[in-house]
């Protein structure tokens, strides 16, 4: 987040996870979920779902690979989604607009 101004975030959510002990030190408006309350992120809970579409809950991290994770994101971060009016998460953070192309096989 280092790289972001602080216009582009104003506010961050987090879980009650201890990964998150640092708070402080981001300089933003902070603040938790209570526990065992998923609805209260539920942006976090959709995405957690997608994400099982690459990384079902058996798979074995030791498969896991910096050229897979890359992979992942890519995809995750270009699929246009309906409460984006359509547009994909990239095109939202930079935006800007993609474009798509369709080739026959």
């Amino acid at each position: 987040m280092s790289g972001l101004s602080n216009k582009r975030v104003k506010t961050i959510t987090f879980d009650r996870g201890t990964e998150f002990a640092s708070f402080k030190k981001l300089g933003i408006t902070t603040y938790f979920c209570n526990p065992h309350s998923p609805w209260q992120k539920r942006g976090d809970e959709n995405y957690n779902g997608r994400l099982r579409k690459y990384l079902p809950k058996k798979f074995d991290h030791r498969n896991l690979s910096q050229d897979l994770l890359d992979n992942i994101e890519d995809k995750m971060n270009n699929q246009p989604r309906k409460c984006l009016g359509f547009r994909s998460p990239a095109e939202v953070f930079h935006n800007r607009k993609l474009q798509y192309v369709a080739l026959d096989p």
